[in-house]
């Protein structure tokens, strides 16, 4: 015997598949978008024409948080090839991310007894040839030195970090650095330490499963309006 299936089922069973489906294929990478400002480094470099000093930069990096530790050291955590995507916005130019370059993270949490802890955050990956330059590598890299707790840590292990380290924190040399270098010279870029935030969840595709549902809901509540008393 066949049974009807009411709209309302359906939206239902779509967004419930929707919702599922996103969250197995996405539970693994997480974002971090970051923030800083341009530094000219010379009298006259190829960013200059779409940059002036002080001009904020934006960009992000996604990472896949289940990559594995390269390091055994239990102070030392490397994370080669965690990065699947990051873009950079300087001004009107927009920098891409090569995807067969090599990248990586490096969380490091030593403990130096007395002297307390040492604790450094470095995320890096290649850039698409651009600007006449075929070399091009961005880097973040952010240090703190001899703290004791209970004063809060930059990193807390060695395990690849999932929330984005907080830069106030910092209390030795730390910078965003974009380094390009081609047969027409090369340039090397040091600005502040970015701040780092994590991009929010849900995806587009969650907000219209929610959506999906609110539809179910209604189809349903119609349907059961039109059944006879």
């Amino acid at each position: 015997m066949l049974h009807s299936t009411t709209p309302g089922r359906l939206f239902a069973a779509l967004a419930v598949w929707l919702l599922l489906g996103t969250t197995a294929a996405n539970a693994e990478l997480i974002t971090f978008e970051f923030t800083t400002q341009y530094q000219n480094s010379g009298p006259s470099t190829a960013l200059d024409a779409f940059l002036t000093p002080g001009e904020a930069i934006v960009g992000r990096f996604t990472f896949d948080s289940l990559t594995p530790d390269a390091d055994s050291s239990p102070e030392y955590g490397l994370f080669p090839a965690a990065i699947t995507a990051a873009t950079i916005m300087a001004g009107s130019h927009i920098f891409e991310f090569n995807p067969t370059g090599p990248n990586g993270i490096q969380a490091i949490h030593s403990d130096l007894g007395p002297l307390g802890f040492v604790n450094q955050y470095d995320v890096w990956w290649e850039i698409e040839p651009t600007l006449g330059f075929s070399g091009i590598s961005a880097s973040i890299h952010l240090e703190q030195f001899f703290v004791l707790p209970p004063t809060p840590m930059l990193v807390e292990s060695d395990q690849l970090p999932l929330t984005p380290p907080d830069v106030s924190l910092i209390n030795e040399s730390s910078w965003f650095s974009l380094n390009l270098a081609g047969d027409n010279g090369n340039e090397e870029h040091f600005m502040p330490a970015p701040t780092l935030v994590r991009v929010p969840e849900p995806s587009t595709i969650s907000l219209l499963a929610l959506a999906l549902l609110g539809l179910g809901f209604r189809s349903g509540a119609l349907h059961l309006r039109r059944q006879p008393a």
